[in-house]
């Protein structure tokens, strides 16, 4: 079994390593612990994954109380029935360590030795530096002196879910590569650039190239909202309209992404899309969109290394996402668009 419970970007990132894995040892099954929103993207879409196990950690995600406890005994007695010979936790937290393979008594367990769950390991790899989470994850099978063949995330959406956003998009007159997406929100709250700068860069793109759709999740739709007003009548706001796979198509078949750094940079990419990412306190060698085609904007803050993205002390709060002019998000982005 593999594990990767949080977050969708990171999960994303994790797929090329199972793949690889899988390409290694075909006989074996392959079973995939991770959210609820990465089984409904994933499920049918990947063929190297034989079965999903659905659970919201509540340490990531905050589903604390009498239910979420009834569903981690519940998920417990699962995997003890299931007597799985191996286990691996690509992030190498002890919470997932303890609780997903350990008291679970998955046979071979094994993870990263920097989160402190190493003592419940019975193989443990050596964290060497910082890089990009594609290759952490790819570095675990290295550390089980497994040949690797580096890829990158690929994700073939199914025809239904293409069906329904053609329908989708024909109520606002576009067909597919006739408009840009701006992805505005974020989990973490430093990590988005102010609203109004996707506002003009949006209203300046929606009158020279095409039309603007806003995407986000349903506690987005007054940010969608807000912008839409400001672009004018060329912005469709799809916050909270969609599914997951419905999402995933709808970035398939735009002209371009302009996002924070999020999961969308990292679902856009896999897709085939152009992405634009936008970076503020986290770190582009870690989480930089993958692809020749794709671009970053990140201003050259030292303290986004030892940031904990969550906290600012700059004396201008959220400096390095404020310092970022519309003017450099719309030439890389006029840049992108004509190549």
């Amino acid at each position: 079994s593999f594990i990767r419970v949080a977050y969708l970007g990171d999960i994303i990132l994790t797929l090329p390593a199972i793949k690889e894995f899988k390409q290694l040892f075909p006989e074996t099954k392959i079973w995939f612990l991770t959210s609820p929103l990465a089984v409904e993207l994933l499920k049918g879409n990947v063929e190297y994954i034989d079965e999903f196990i659905s659970y919201k950690a509540p340490w990531f995600y905050g589903n604390w109380g009498i239910r979420g406890i009834i569903e981690y005994f519940k998920l417990l007695k699962f995997i003890r029935e299931k007597k799985f010979d191996f286990g691996i936790d690509f992030r190498g937290d002890i919470r997932n360590i303890f609780f997903l393979l350990f008291l679970p008594q998955v046979k071979l367990r094994v993870s990263y030795n920097s989160g402190g769950g190493c003592v419940f390991l019975n193989y443990s790899i050596q964290w060497k530096n910082f890089k990009h989470k594609l290759l952490f994850h790819f570095d675990i099978l290295r550390g089980l002196n497994l040949p690797v063949k580096i890829s990158y995330p690929f994700l073939k959406m199914d025809k239904n879910s293409f069906e329904k956003v053609r329908k989708l998009l024909k109520r606002y007159n576009l067909k597919g590569n006739d408009y840009i997406v701006i992805h505005p929100g974020s989990r973490v709250k430093l990590k988005s650039l102010p609203w109004y700068k996707f506002a003009f860069v949006g209203k300046y793109l929606s009158e020279k190239y095409f039309k603007i759709v806003i995407t986000g999740a349903s506690n987005e739709i007054l940010l969608g909202e807000k912008i839409k007003r400001k672009i004018g009548d060329r912005a469709i706001n799809l916050c909270g309209k969609t599914s997951i796979k419905e999402f995933a198509c709808i970035l398939k078949l735009a002209k371009l992404i302009i996002s924070n750094d999020t999961s969308t940079i990292h679902l856009g990419s896999a897709v085939g899309s152009k992405v634009l990412a936008i970076f503020g306190p986290s770190k582009p060698r870690e989480t930089a969109p993958l692809g020749k085609d794709n671009k970053i904007i990140a201003l050259p803050f030292l303290c986004r290394y030892n940031c904990d993205e969550m906290s600012c002390y700059q004396v201008r709060w959220q400096a390095c996402m404020r310092n970022i002019s519309v003017k450099e998000i719309i030439e890389k982005a006029e840049s992108m668009l004509n190549e």
